[in-house]
Formats: structure tokens, sequence, C-alpha cells
């Protein structure tokens, strides 16, 4: 039992996606306990720049294109610097908008290396998770941009709380609930544009989850036929 735990921790630190999946849970898990701090907003930067250099990683191997990726790359690192200095609207949005650009990339790039895939193994469910969280804090990134030039266009249920500004930490915590469609009602888009994207990204969870499930589900009936073609 230990040697299995200790044969999986093993496999886990050596994956390619261990780095990106920690930088990931870094910023969900963490962030909320800093909330309320002055340098909350560095932590964020940072572990953006730790993402954003995860995915480099990640795709060195399997993206053709990897020097654009890398010029992209180090674009939204160095906005991410300006816009945590100079906390200006114009660079906000800029720095949501080469974010969203970067991390859909990613998924993209990463989606097409599963599928090409011949048998499951923990790279391809570890990039699996990767995907699903980025897919997330895409749609945040978005989520902020529609906060920014529609102000007003998410607010928190009165009910729950009254008076208190949506932050950008609210608007991806609401983007992670919409994709899994859990659906808390505490946070509420108000405007049009909100309602529509909000929709968009309901619908993208519950296809991205069919679509990647039935993929890995025959790529394990593939490699169990083949096992058995070799015991055969």
């Amino acid at each position: 039992m230990i040697n299995r735990f200790q044969e999986g921790a093993l496999k886990f630190s050596r994956s390619k996606f261990t780095v990106l999946l920690m930088s990931l849970m870094a910023l969900i898990l963490i962030a909320p306990m800093l909330a309320h701090m002055i340098w909350m907003r560095w932590f964020v930067t940072f572990s953006f720049i730790a993402i954003i250099l995860a995915s480099v990683y990640v795709l060195n191997a399997t993206v053709h294109n990897i020097r654009g990726f890398i010029v992209l790359a180090f674009l939204a690192i160095l906005i991410q610097l300006i816009s945590t200095v100079y906390e200006h609207s114009l660079w906000l949005v800029i720095d949501n908008l080469v974010i969203c650009v970067m991390l859909l990339s990613a998924v993209v790039a990463m989606y097409h290396d599963i599928i090409a895939e011949n048998r499951i193994n923990l790279d391809t469910m570890l990039g699996a998770i990767c995907m699903y969280i980025m897919i997330g804090i895409v749609y945040g990134e978005i989520y902020s941009i529609i906060a920014i030039l529609q102000p007003g266009a998410f607010v928190h249920d009165v009910s729950v709380l009254v008076g208190k500004t949506v932050t950008n930490f609210d608007l991806h915590y609401f983007s992670l609930i919409t994709l899994t469609t859990a659906g808390y009602g505490d946070i509420l888009p108000v405007t049009g544009f909100a309602k529509a994207v909000v929709m968009i990204e309901s619908i993208t969870g519950i296809f991205f989850l069919a679509i990647l499930v039935a993929r890995m589900v025959a790529l394990q009936r593939y490699d169990d036929v083949d096992k058995q073609d070799l015991d055969a």
C-alpha cells in the first residue's frame, strides 16, 4: 500500500502538469484567505505569472509555434506587472484580455495534446483538470472586463450582502461556480450582455465535461482491448 502511494506520488511529481496544477490550486485556494490583505493583488499577479510560465513549460514539447506562444507569455507577464503597479481601468482591461488569449491558447493546445493520446495516463488526467480550471479562469477574466466596462453588471444578492462591491476574485469564484452549474445565487448578472456570457459558460461547462469524459472512456476501452489482445 505504501509502495503504491510512493509510486503514485513520484509519478505526480514527474508529470509535466504538476507545476501548472499546483499554481492553479494556489490561486484558487490561497487567494480567498488573503482577500483583505494589502498585498493580495501582488499574490494574484505572481500566481498568474506562475501559471503562464507553467503553461509554457507544458506546451514546450507539443506546440509547434512555441516561439509565438513564448512571446505572448512574455507580453502577458509584462502587462500583468504594469496593471498591478498602475491600476488604471485601461491597463486592467488590456491585462484581462491578454490573459484570456494566453490561457485560451494554452487550453486549445492542451486539448489537442490530450485528444492525440492513445491511452489514459496521469498526464491525461492532470491535463484535463488543468484545462477545466483554466476555462473557469478565462471566463472570470471576461467577467472582470464586463464589470469594468459596465459597472454594476454583477451584484451580490441583497439577501446575502448589501452594498458590497463585487471584487475581481468574486467574479472568478462566480465563474467556477457557473462552469460547474452549481449556481449558489449569491452573485447575480444584471445586464443583458453579462447574462449572455454566463449562459455560454454554463453550456461550455456541460459540453466540455461530456466531450472530454467520452474521449477518456473511449481511450480506456481501447487500452483494455489492447491488453486483452496481448494476453490472448
